[in-house]
């Protein structure tokens, strides 16, 4: 469901807490806090829900926030345009939800999201090393090139990621 103002911070809470089941191993010391304090706090993503460029959206599963999602509707990538392209900036589930085909449901969902912007592309960063790289090849995201997580705290061998893109027509 997309996010509102009142469900922030489930959306926080349930996103901090599939991050930290992830992706803990990235950081020195295991502290994700850089990140966290980026994208999970009230200022953050109240001030993010007014930005009409952004979609932010809860996973649930029997009635229970079990995810989250982040997109930027126009967000290009060479060769395509912003108004051609959208990044889904963020995906997360929660560890004990994995298995249930979640993961795919959500990212059908997303790719219908950017079809009706008419985009011609979905695109998303994912680690190098990790357990999704086959999910999002299986789904039919190519690899198109490579870059590096941007925060000093990261430990060094672990900021390898790949850009990955699925097209919609």
């Amino acid at each position: 469901t997309r996010l509102t103002e009142e469900q922030i911070d489930t959306y926080n809470r349930v996103g901090r807490r599939s991050y930290c089941q992830h992706y803990l191993h990235l950081w020195k010391n295991r502290d994700p806090e850089p990140y966290l304090s980026t994208s999970f706090t009230q200022n953050i993503v109240s001030k993010e829900l007014k930005d009409t460029n952004l979609a932010h959206f809860i996973i649930n599963f029997d009635s229970q926030a079990v995810g989250v999602m982040k997109t930027v509707i126009d967000a290009g990538l060479k060769p395509y345009s912003s108004e051609r392209a959208m990044l889904l900036e963020k995906i997360y589930l929660l560890n004990e939800y994995s298995g249930k085909g979640l993961g795919k449901r959500s990212l059908d969902f997303i790719v219908e999201f950017a079809r009706s912007y008419n985009k011609e592309i979905l695109w998303l960063d994912t680690m190098k090393n990790g357990r999704p790289l086959p999910f999002y090849l299986e789904y039919g995201f190519e690899i198109i090139g490579k870059k590096d997580l941007m925060f000093d705290e990261v430990i060094p061998a672990e900021k390898p990621m790949y850009i990955r893109q699925y097209k919609l027509t």
